[in-house]
């Protein structure tokens, strides 16, 4: 995936580009032959943290909220990678230790449904990060108490 910015060396206008070779812009029809063109890339990427593990007190039971259970949390980001990609600068990465800090805080809040947690999670993902494309959360509840032996119950959303 890449995005085209492209302008025009003597008067650093925009210029739309509409048929190759060819740049049309309120100046007239330029031939790209005689003018620069800066392409700036996109590195798409997709950012996984995954199995990232805690003790929480979420369900509609009282027994569940008394007792708590393990959790499992799986998070996917989709974002432009370009900058880190290109300067090796963690001021232009997502920031791995941020997610899973919000992740962690997210879990400590008791909810009622594993759907409302995920939610908030995503929610605060977003908060922190806005320029994100999509993020995922996978959140796995490991051995409910539903009668009879499950590994896990799980629910992922994703924005």
């Amino acid at each position: 995936m890449f995005r085209q910015t492209m302008a025009c060396m003597d008067t650093g206008q925009s210029i739309g580009n509409s048929t190759p070779n060819v740049i049309h812009c309120q100046q007239g029809t330029l031939d790209i032959c005689n003018f620069g063109i800066e392409i700036d890339m996109i590195m798409s990427g997709l950012i996984e943290i995954e199995g990232m593990e805690f003790y929480a007190y979420h369900g509609y039971y009282p027994s569940e909220k008394k007792i708590g259970s393990r959790y499992l949390v799986n998070v996917q980001i989709r974002t432009d990678c370009s900058g880190a990609a290109n300067t090796d600068d963690l001021d232009q990465a997502l920031d791995y230790q941020t997610i899973y800090d919000l992740i962690k805080a997210e879990m400590a809040t008791p909810s009622n449904l594993l759907e409302h947690v995920c939610q908030r999670m995503l929610n605060a993902i977003y908060q922190a990060f806005p320029t994100i494309g999509q993020a995922t959360v996978k959140l796995s509840k490991m051995n409910p108490p539903l009668g009879g032996m499950i590994e896990k119950v799980s629910i992922t959303l994703s924005k």
